[in-house]
């Protein structure tokens, strides 16, 4: 499994949740825009 654009936070509490957010959503965008446009059509069709 690769590994290049992997998030690793520990979660002691002093981590800002905004900073939290913005990593999940960094990270889902990438994964996101990996995909084929097919898949990304249906993934967006099925978030309305």
């Amino acid at each position: 499994m690769n590994k290049q654009h992997w998030n690793w936070i520990r979660l002691a509490g002093d981590v800002p949740e905004l900073v939290l957010i913005d990593c999940i959503q960094l990270a889902y965008q990438t994964v996101f825009m990996k995909l084929t446009k097919k898949k990304q059509r249906e993934i967006a069709e099925n978030r309305r």
